[in-house]
């Protein structure tokens, strides 16, 4: 099933690209940056609570042994004092209980102000960093170009961003659970809170500048709405539809989607093939699965520059110029000739389908 939706995105399997920005590094490393400060403000927190704890059984056990008071009214006594309230003391006090109590207040206030200015700095912390993640995600999500944005991170959300990972392709992630969008960055991957067919979002999410958009919602009915409203903003844009419903096909294309993915079709069909062609099956896995092999499928479109244009299969050398078989050409009409023979007129605009070794 991940073959079927690279090919549909416009990527072999693998395919390997050129990167010259890494995205997911750079917010990777700003989030550990924050996750260190945080880290460092919760253990101050957590270190002035414990100081406050220890002054104040300090102070019950204190008064309890000075001034030989109950339990309760030592530490009554111990929080009225390092609090500062000024209430009426339980007590007339000794000597040594008023010595006591001048350490307890001086010791008191300043475990108090600790506590108090990690707590603030804490809270600030907290409003500030997200205020700072937004802005530095929505900075990297605008320098993007000729990335793919995917609406939704459920099961096959996650599973299209996880395969599109190690192509070193850019991916921005639209989700509407603000819970899953602040998971998805904390992973150090793109992602934007929202509806993914509002315009706003969509605009947000830099979809005028975008290569593809994948519709992975959880129903037919919001991947239809995200459908119209893409196409409508993007008419030229490749759009990817995930459907439940086999009758919906129709409906997606004549939305704007370029292709209809059906998970259960498409595994339906898996099943049947290995139930009937289980050798071949096995071969197209070893072939295009990740990391199996050194064997690759890859794609690769002629230009009008290109030396192997206006030459026939055999006069151009291909196979010995790419160093791979060419197992099939996509015609610039849309006609797709598998093993072509070697007459076969290479053009402008032609999709070679490659096999080889490596990348």
């Amino acid at each position: 099933m991940n073959s079927r939706i690279f090919a549909d995105l416009g990527y072999s399997t693998p395919v390997y690209v050129e990167h010259k920005r890494n995205h997911r590094e750079r917010a990777a490393v700003n989030n550990r940056y924050e996750s260190q400060e945080s880290a460092h403000l919760r253990l101050r927190l957590k270190l002035g609570l414990t100081a406050l704890a220890i002054v104040i059984l300090f102070g019950t056990c204190g008064y309890r042994w000075f001034e030989q008071w109950t339990w309760l009214q030592s530490l009554y006594m111990t929080v009225i004092t390092i609090s500062t309230v000024g209430f009426k003391e339980v007590a007339d006090l000794s000597d040594a209980g008023r010595l006591f109590t001048i350490i307890l207040i001086f010791s008191g206030i300043g475990t108090i102000a600790l506590v108090g200015s990690s707590a603030f700095e804490w809270m600030i912390e907290q409003h500030a960093s997200h205020w700072m993640r937004r802005k530095r995600m929505n900075k990297l999500v605008n320098s993007l170009s000729g990335h793919i944005i995917v609406c939704g991170y459920g099961r096959m959300g996650r599973y299209v961003v996880k395969e599109l990972q190690p192509q070193q392709v850019d991916v921005a992630i639209i989700e509407k659970s603000p819970e899953i969008c602040e998971s998805v960055i904390d992973q150090g991957m793109l992602a934007i809170h929202g509806d993914a067919s509002d315009e706003s979002v969509l605009e947000a999410a830099g979809i005028r500048r975008a290569s593809a958009v994948v519709a992975a919602l959880n129903t037919d009915a919001d991947n239809l709405y995200l459908t119209l409203t893409a196409h409508g903003m993007r008419p030229d844009l490749k759009i990817i539809v995930r459907a439940e419903e086999q009758a919906s096909h129709s409906k997606f294309l004549r939305a704007g989607a370029t292709k209809v993915i059906s998970p259960y079709a498409i595994g339906a069909d898996h099943i049947v093939q290995l139930l009937l062609r289980p050798r071949v099956v096995d071969f197209i896995e070893l072939v295009t699965q990740q990391g199996a092999l050194a064997l690759n499928i890859d794609q690769a479109e002629l230009d009008e520059d290109s030396p192997l244009c206006h030459k026939t299969l055999a006069e151009s050398h291909a196979r010995q110029s790419l160093g791979r078989m060419i197992l099939a050409i996509r015609k610039k009409d849309g006609e797709t000739v598998f093993d072509p023979s070697p007459d076969t007129m290479l053009e402008p605009g032609d999709v070679l389908v490659t096999v080889g070794r490596g990348k």
